[in-house]
């Protein structure tokens, strides 16, 4: 049954994959939110937040657990990130984008293909984007889960994606089936799925 609802994406992201994979800047996430007249949003609720982040939290079988806090500034197309560890800039291009109506599902499904490239350092004045982010890393077999809580402007939003840390760990299919799968438990921690449950490429 899974193998026949993820078919369809996958033979569909198979060449966009197979395009980029040997890009050493290439970043592929997928992100779940929901379709509102065609645009993508990515927020969810804090108790489906808090449910998956319960929910991965008592695996014991992660590679690693990771959790960051940063002030992420903006300017132009470069993101400067300050965090105890490092403060990093980083240009982000978006290359291709992908996004799935999970017809029968609480949340729709955005596949995100971006490339992230270092870049000078800029000064921090007043009137940049501000946003104060933390982030917990569910690592295990080259994939991310990324719980992430961001608060700008006195707003709070909460978002989950799975990103893929070693896109050669695997043949494509299997990444791009092993994501999807994990995608859809995500999901199905906020509400289970209709029998006929199907994605559709918008």
């Amino acid at each position: 049954m899974e193998d026949e609802l993820f078919n369809d994406p996958i033979d569909y992201l198979t060449p966009t994959y197979d395009n980029h994979k040997n890009n050493k800047n290439i970043e592929i996430e997928f992100r779940i939110g929901k379709l509102i007249n065609n645009r993508f949003n990515t927020d969810i609720s804090k108790e489906h937040f808090d449910l998956i982040n319960n929910y991965l939290s008592e695996c014991e079988e992660w590679d690693t657990i990771d959790f960051i806090n940063s002030e992420d500034y903006f300017k132009d197309d470069k993101r400067l990130s300050v965090s105890d560890e490092e403060t990093k800039c980083i240009k982000k291009e978006k290359l291709d984008t992908f996004d799935f109506n999970f017809i029968g599902s609480c949340y729709d499904i955005r596949v995100c293909f971006s490339s992230e490239t270092p870049a000078k350092k800029f000064n921090i004045t007043k009137n940049l984007l501000k946003r104060t982010k933390q982030r917990i890393s569910y690592v295990i077999d080259g994939v991310s889960y990324d719980l992430t809580t961001v608060e700008s402007n006195g707003t709070k939003t909460y978002s989950v994606e799975i990103e893929i840390k070693d896109i050669k760990h695997a043949s494509t299919r299997y990444m791009l089936h092993n994501c999807f799968l994990k995608i859809k438990d995500i999901i199905e921690f906020c509400g289970a799925l209709d029998p006929d449950a199907h994605l559709k490429l918008v």
